[in-house]
């Protein structure tokens, strides 16, 4: 799963927006050349990783604005406590897209 299939399941979804979605992967993934690609959008950002260690490594870094899923870190306010199943959220959605490696 890349950025654009994380982007296209947001979208599809009415309460989880992606508003102005802009591919970052130069900037966003300089410093990090485990990070693959990269988007941005005025909700949320979205990064990933070559492996599930070094998203983990990353979203640890971004304390509660971080959430990662396998290979997949999403960056925005709160991320980390927003996996609350019952709920439609970024995290959730993200985390039951995974079928296998």
């Amino acid at each position: 799963m890349g950025v654009d299939d994380v982007v296209a399941a947001f979208t599809a979804q009415a309460d989880l927006p992606v508003t102005n979605p802009r591919g970052i992967t130069a900037d966003g993934c300089a410093s990090n050349d485990d990070c693959i690609a990269a988007v941005r959008s005025e909700e949320i950002s979205i990064y990933r990783f070559e492996s599930p260690n070094e998203a983990e490594k990353i979203a640890e870094t971004l304390g509660e604005n971080g959430h990662q899923s396998d290979w997949i870190v999403l960056k925005y306010p709160g991320a980390k406590f927003d996996t609350d199943l019952t709920k439609l959220s970024y995290a959730g959605l993200i985390d039951s897209m995974w079928t296998s490696d």
